[in-house]
């Protein structure tokens, strides 16, 4: 799934590391800093200094550039900041890359989108409203819900989660991490990874395994 082999990074060391499909994994890092660097080198943004990222079997940081978006469908990003195009409104954001990748037009998914948003509740009638609202007027819980929906859509083999849980109420926490692990149980290649900067958003988290960046890589322990 993604292997890290002798990583050399600005805030980041990984001697060698997998993680496998199918598995669920929490990771708490010592800052957002380094977190961010986590994100960017498994997406294939930073190089690092030395080393190479392996996802789906692939290079990422020498794949031809087809080859490199082709391998990033596979992967759905829940980010801490909602990942919303400020210009696109919500029914936009959710729908674009399933337009843009697939050619599914809006409409072909909008059933699924109101079940979706039933889990917290807003009913149709709330929605044909809030869908023509600007991302900019949003919380942002809403943010994370547009970009949570958007990704599993997309139906990735890999899911990372940015910090989704901090600064939310407990309701709210419950309904994101049950839709969360119940989108996991239905591929069991799928795999999740949950990140972190504090061990207190994710404490109540269950993984198969924890992991926290230390000076030696990884130190990891199984729950």
């Amino acid at each position: 799934m993604i292997r890290f082999d002798d990583i050399v990074c600005e805030f980041l060391e990984i001697p060698s590391f997998d993680f496998k499909e199918g598995r669920v994994y929490k990771v708490i890092f010592h800052s957002d800093i380094e977190k961010n660097e986590f994100i960017d080198l498994t997406l294939g943004i930073k190089r690092p200094k030395r080393g190479r990222v392996v996802l789906f079997d692939r290079d990422i940081f020498n794949v031809d550039i087809n080859v490199y978006y082709d391998t990033l469908k596979k992967v759905g990003v829940v980010w801490e900041n909602g990942g919303v195009i400020s210009n696109l409104k919500v029914w936009e954001n959710i729908a674009l890359p399933l337009w843009f990748h697939y050619g599914i037009r809006p409409e072909k998914i909008e059933t699924r989108v109101i079940e979706f948003y039933k889990n917290f509740d807003m009913d149709a009638q709330f929605l044909s409203g809030y869908m023509g609202r600007l991302p900019g007027t949003l919380s942002a819980f809403d943010k994370r819900i547009i970009c949570l929906i958007r990704s599993i859509l997309m139906e990735p083999e890999l899911m990372i989660y940015d910090d989704v849980f901090t600064g939310l109420k407990s309701d709210r926490v419950e309904r994101i991490r049950e839709i969360a692990e119940g989108f996991h149980r239905a591929n069991p290649k799928r795999t999740s990874i949950y990140l972190a900067s504090t061990d207190e958003s994710l404490r109540d988290l269950k993984a198969e395994y924890n992991i926290v960046p230390d000076e030696k890589g990884f130190k990891i322990w199984r729950s």
